[in-house]
């Protein structure tokens, strides 16, 4: 390995062991699988009216359409938003029991590990409203849950691998590892990390505005199709 190689791992681990990042690793570590379930509880809320032919029996109870999109928006969000919640508080006494064993603090002083539960919080929301919007696009319960573990777990891994050889094989420019963000799993990641996900991965806030933008368009998609579909 090179000189150059060797320091840049130096500096990886250094990031990685340090106690705030460990925490903020402890505390957020209910987030792999717990995102992709605020995705499939959004699409299941909408994919289960067309299943059971229940939506038209909604509309005809609520004409205003608006209202009951706006009023599963708000469920889709209050559900994200507890899963959370659970996931963030069981994490919290897991991590906290370990941390305190191992004599180091709790770490809740910090900016960056409250940053990181918050910022975590912001995903499960997100993905909850992408869920929704995808529930409306493809109304096959199956095929939209299908699609959503495929789009979480394969952009997480095999892409992310992809790009990774590609860069080491082909093209070593660090814009070829940065477009990892555009794949929403790995947005999620590099969005909810503290410090740096990889070696010059992009900011945190990038991950969020390419979260942000997803569910902005599934959300708005969604949205539209609720209010102008034909259900009968």
């Amino acid at each position: 390995m090179s000189a150059e190689q060797v320091g840049t791992m130096r500096d990886l681990w250094e990031t990685q062991s340090a106690p705030g990042r460990i925490a903020a690793t402890l505390y957020t570590s209910g987030q792999t699988l717990g995102l992709l379930l605020a995705g499939v509880l959004a699409i299941l809320l909408v994919t289960n009216e067309y299943q059971y032919r229940t939506l038209t029996a909604t509309f005809l109870a609520a004409p205003r359409r608006g209202r009951v999109v706006t009023a599963k928006l708000v469920v889709v969000l209050i559900s994200s938003a507890g899963l959370w919640l659970a996931a963030t508080l069981g994490s919290l006494l897991v991590g906290g029991i370990f941390l305190t064993s191992q004599g180091a603090g709790l770490g809740l002083g910090s900016g960056d590990v409250l940053g990181a539960v918050l910022l975590n919080l912001a995903a499960y929301l997100v993905w909850g409203v992408f869920g929704f919007g995808l529930g409306v696009l493809i109304r096959s319960q199956t095929a939209a849950t299908v699609t959503a573990a495929v789009l979480y777990f394969l952009s997480s891994v095999v892409v992310a691998f992809a790009f990774q050889v590609v860069h080491d094989l082909v093209l070593e420019e660090n814009w070829v590892l940065q477009a990892q963000v555009l794949l929403p799993g790995v947005a999620s990641q590099i969005m909810t990390t503290p410090g740096e996900l990889f070696a010059g991965a992009p900011a945190p806030w990038t991950g969020a505005a390419v979260l942000v933008a997803y569910s902005l368009v599934g959300g708005l998609t969604g949205t539209l199709l609720l209010l102008r579909r034909d259900v009968t």
